[in-house]
């Protein structure tokens, strides 16, 4: 990976023949006006014909999304929580392959985030190729990795005969002598050359053949794209990409960038705190708005109880969300007595001590365990939630532990960390669900809890990442420590606006310790976009 990108910031920044992006200049924000750059028709040569709009709902911001999409250089579409993201990124691209624009590269930061592209065009028809080791597909999706396709080309009986006629020189070699020995190398030689030219052979007929080609940031540097050229690059989740990330895509020349995202979500993942204030945390996405680059925001919602919108829309959106579901949607669960059934949220009192490991130093909380499996089973009872629709997500290993301790494993409630298991949760999770689904968040310490508030909070379910879970936020249960949110201007915020709802007297957040957060998630009753 960081061979790819140092070789990715070589290219961007040179000059020699079609190396990097014509669009360079922009995307340093060296131009005079970057949004009337960014708008101009993009510099691509070749013949494409005008086809019919796609055939896919969209809602009026993201119908505006794709136009913008289709006739700027530079495209940015920004989709806060449950607006359809993916649904719009995949609309957009198989609206382009229709055009015959291609070759058209997709890429993502995740593996989970490529597959839902992939798997979006899949569904319309798109003859879209995966690259990438195929352990990381979604099994379901396999078929479609370059890998498998290679395996069924019809010059795979070609390369079975040269192979044959190998096993068979090189169990005469040791009989061998002299200059048939020597010959015989030569073949061997000369074989595997063979082989070489028919494998490229292959793998560029699979390639050129396809009208997408899905791959992560990291893996659209594989040697097996070297020397093509790809003039139209969409990029999802792109921020959660580091900058460097996103220039391996961008730098196989690309003239026509669209970026998929939202910067008040996810942020890149930047371990290096010295990298993370030199500017690596902030995404290309980010900086090409701080430069002025306008996005097109969809601004529908379909994920959400309206109630648990209204706090983030105001917040991080300027009040410009509105929702495509109705509260009779998301009817929050029998099993807990909310304050007040017309607003599903409920605080909880907590005291507890936190435990920290000999070994590693994670850290544990056993009182809120047991809270959490207490509170759990009050789901359970009354059968609108089903044991293996659960997942409790903890950002402690340690406190992963103590609940698999007291949870019953046979229900088949997963529990992870937050930190390291929140990708393979959501991907557990894919496929269609029936009933609710319950999403615990546990936080035992109020720097860690703003982060876990922030983003899944404020943001709903975005946090686990599948564009297919079916599952809807319908509800919010924050239990309480005995400490204090120190430095969690978000949360006061949250308390402030609960009390400007009426639903409880404005409290000081100051008085909170955020240490556990529920969603719960029901399946939509209308179709999602």
């Amino acid at each position: 990976a960081h061979d790819r990108m140092q070789e990715a910031l070589e290219m961007f920044h040179s000059v020699e023949g079609d190396r990097g992006t014509i669009l360079r200049d922009v995307l340093l924000g060296q131009v005079h006006n970057p949004e009337e750059n960014a708008s101009m028709p993009p510099k691509i040569s070749g013949k494409f014909h005008r086809a019919e709009r796609v055939d896919i709902a969209l809602n009026p911001s993201q119908l505006g999304a794709l136009e913008s999409a289709m006739s700027r250089r530079v495209t940015i579409i920004q989709g806060p929580p449950g607006t359809g993201k993916t649904h719009t990124a995949v609309a957009t691209l198989t609206q382009l392959a229709r055009e015959g624009r291609g070759p058209i590269l997709a890429t993502a930061e995740s593996n989970v985030a490529v597959d839902n592209l992939l798997e979006g065009l899949l569904n319309l028809g798109v003859r879209a190729v995966r690259i990438g080791r195929p352990v990381k597909v979604r099994e379901a999706l396999r078929t479609a990795t370059l890998d498998a396709q290679l395996e069924q080309h019809p010059k795979q009986d070609e390369i079975a005969i040269i192979r044959d006629e190998m096993d068979e020189v090189h169990r005469a070699l040791p009989k061998l002598k002299g200059r048939e020995k020597g010959l015989a190398h030569r073949d061997i030689q000369h074989n595997k050359k063979e082989i070489r030219r028919l494998e490229k052979e292959m793998i560029a007929s699979v390639l050129d053949n396809a009208e997408v080609i899905c791959s992560t940031n990291i893996g659209s540097g594989h040697r097996m794209l070297d020397g093509r050229r790809f003039p139209i690059v969409l990029m999802d989740e792109a921020t959660q990409a580091i900058e460097p990330s996103s220039l391996i895509p961008i730098s196989k020349g690309c003239r026509q960038l669209i970026l998929v995202g939202d910067h008040k979500q996810l942020p890149p993942t930047v371990i290096s705190r010295k990298a993370e204030r030199e500017g690596l945390g902030r995404s290309l996405f980010e900086r090409l708005i701080d430069v002025g680059i306008q996005t097109n925001l969809l601004d529908v919602q379909y994920r959400m109880h309206p109630v648990l919108r209204e706090f983030p829309s105001a917040r991080f959106y300027d009040d410009r969300l509105s929702d495509g579901c109705q509260a009779a949607d998301r009817p929050a669960p029998a099993g807990i007595l909310w304050p007040d059934w017309d607003h599903p949220f409920a605080f909880i009192p907590l005291e507890g001590v936190e435990d920290e490991e000999q070994e590693g130093g994670s850290r544990s909380n056993p009182i809120e365990a047991a809270r959490i499996y207490d509170l759990v089973q009050s789901l359970l009872l009354p059968g609108d939630v089903l044991a293996s629709e659960v997942g409790i997500i903890t950002p402690y290993s340690g406190q992963v532990r103590a609940l698999s301790d007291i949870f019953d494993r046979r229900k088949v409630i997963m529990i992870v960390s937050a930190v390291a298991g929140v990708s393979a949760f959501g991907a557990s999770l894919m496929g269609p669900s029936h009933y609710w689904i319950l999403v615990v968040l546990t936080a035992l310490y109020g720097g860690f809890s703003l982060t876990i508030y922030s983003l899944c909070i404020a943001h709903a379910n975005d946090y686990l990442t599948p564009r297919q879970m079916v599952a809807m936020a319908s509800g919010l249960i924050m239990i309480n420590g005995a400490g204090a949110v120190i430095g969690a201007p978000i949360a006061a915020m949250f308390i402030e606006y609960l009390g400007t709802i009426s639903f409880m007297p404005t409290i000081a957040a100051s008085q909170f310790l955020l240490a556990l957060f529920v969603l719960v998630r029901m399946r939509s009753r209308s179709a999602v976009p």
